[in-house]
C-alpha cells in the first residue's frame, strides 16, 4: 500500500458525517428508558464531532446541543490545537454544558413529531433540577429556515405560564 493511499484513507475516516450524527441521535434516543430509569447511568451516543472537517458550523451547534441534552457523555474528538474560534465557542457554552450536567441526570427525548415523519422540526426536551425544562427546537433535514410546530402540551412539565428565551 502506497504512502499517499494510506494519508487518504486517514483523511477519510477523520470526517464527520451528519447522516452518522443523526444515526447515532436516533439509536441514542431509544435509550432514553434505560438511562432515565436507571440514576447515575449514561447513554453514550458516541464522540462529539465538532471541530472535525465535515459538519457545517449549524451542524456542529445542533449536534453538541441535542449531546447536551440526552445528558451523554461530552467526549471532544477533534484536535484542540487546530478547532477553530467558532468550534471551541461551541464546545465551551456553559449554558449548554450545564443542560448536560444538570444534577437530575435524565435524558433529553424528541417530544415531537418523531424523525420519520414529514415536517423538518422536531421538539426535544428535557426536565431540569428545579423544576425546569431545556427544549430543543431542531431542523433535522434540508438547508434554510423551517417551521417548528411547539405544543406545550408534549412537553413533560405542565405549567400554567410559561417563560422562554433562546
Amino acid at each position: 500500500m502506497s504512502t499517499c493511499h494510506i494519508e487518504q484513507q486517514r483523511v477519510h475516516a477523520s470526517q464527520a458525517r451528519w447522516s452518522s450524527v443523526l444515526s447515532n441521535l436516533d439509536l441514542n434516543a431509544a435509550m432514553a428508558p434505560v438511562q432515565n430509569g436507571h440514576p447515575g447511568h449514561y447513554n453514550d451516543a458516541d464522540g462529539l464531532q465538532v471541530g472535525n472537517v465535515g459538519l457545517s458550523i449549524d451542524e456542529q451547534r445542533s449536534h453538541f446541543t441535542l449531546w447536551a441534552l440526552m445528558g451523554s457523555p461530552l467526549l471532544i474528538s477533534t484536535d484542540l490545537g487546530a478547532i477553530s474560534a467558532e468550534s471551541l465557542r461551541i464546545l465551551t457554552a456553559a449554558e449548554i454544558i450545564a443542560v448536560n450536567q444538570d444534577a437530575l441526570g435524565l435524558q433529553g427525548a424528541r417530544v415531537g413529531p418523531p424523525a420519520n415523519a414529514s415536517a423538518a422540526g422536531e421538539v426535544w426536551a428535557k426536565r431540569l433540577d428545579g423544576g425546569d425544562l431545556a427544549v430543543v427546537l431542531f431542523i433535522r433535514r434540508g438547508a434554510g429556515p423551517a417551521d417548528v410546530a411547539l405544543e406545550l402540551s408534549t412537553l413533560p412539565v405542565v405549567a400554567a405560564t410559561w417563560t422562554a428565551r433562546d
